[in-house]
């Protein structure tokens, strides 16, 4: 399985002062509890209007999600655990852009989602912990609550 997937072996310099972050990738969850835990959380940095937010979120919340920013959906497959992105995803060619972060807000490990999140160029790439967290994100949070997860990563995108 790991024969396409490029172990990070980046670290992060936490001595250097950080940059802006200007352009941002949030995939939130794939079920409605969680995704509404997220959207309540982030809700503060879906109106900013100094960073570029792209966002993905699951069709079934598409029509009902007004976020500041490019929206992209993607349909879950639950018997198969199957992501399936949207064509405008693939045709706005997302994965040849480079992100200051991305921040993958699902708490399961999804192996759609981590293979984009390894193709896509970021200095930052966020998630949880879980059994392959290591391979895709350089920054892993573990949680008690969803709720204290999501206010973990949303701390570090406050300026």
């Amino acid at each position: 399985m790991t024969g396409k997937i490029n172990k990070n072996n980046f670290r992060l310099n936490t001595g250097i002062e950080e940059q802006e972050i200007k352009k941002v990738l949030i995939i939130f969850p794939i079920h409605e509890e969680d995704y509404n835990v997220a959207k309540y959380c982030f809700r503060s940095i879906l109106s900013n209007n100094d960073t570029e937010y792209m966002y993905m979120i699951n069709n079934v919340f598409y029509s009902n999600s007004h976020f500041m920013g490019t929206t992209y959906g993607f349909n879950y497959l639950r018997k198969k655990d199957k992501v399936i992105f949207n064509d405008n995803f693939l045709d706005d060619n997302i994965i040849n852009i480079n992100f200051d972060v991305v921040i993958n807000l699902e708490c399961k490990f999804n192996l759609d989602f981590a293979m984009i999140i390894n193709k896509i160029n970021s200095k930052y790439k966020i998630g949880f912990k879980n059994e392959y967290s290591d391979w895709f994100y350089n920054v892993q949070f573990q949680y008690t609550t969803l709720e204290n997860g999501y206010k973990k990563i949303n701390s570090m995108l406050k300026k």
